[in-house]
């Protein structure tokens, strides 16, 4: 919504460079996208660490498709990052 407001439009490639704009609005949005891609030192982390040790306990195959699924996340949360808020 914070977005919406200053651009008028919910389109991703017309946000390109809200850093420009908004500075502090895009570095918690980066500590944010950081957080959720399960990055050490977030809160996230903790989280995603269990979720992959106890799948890889229960089964290998089951512990690497949860460990592919959270990096295709991260990977995502990332491109998303650099579309939004960089160009």
């Amino acid at each position: 919504g914070v977005v919406y407001d200053r651009m008028h439009t919910r389109m991703i490639k017309d946000y390109g460079g809200v850093a420009n704009v908004m500075p502090m609005f895009a570095a918690f949005f980066v500590l944010l996208a950081m957080a959720n891609s399960g990055l050490p030192g977030t809160s996230g982390f903790v989280g995603e660490f269990m979720v992959i040790l106890a799948a890889f306990q229960q089964s290998p195959w089951i512990g690497a498709i949860a460990a592919l699924t959270l990096i295709i996340g991260a990977a995502y949360t990332l491109w998303m990052v650099k579309r939004v808020m960089y160009g």
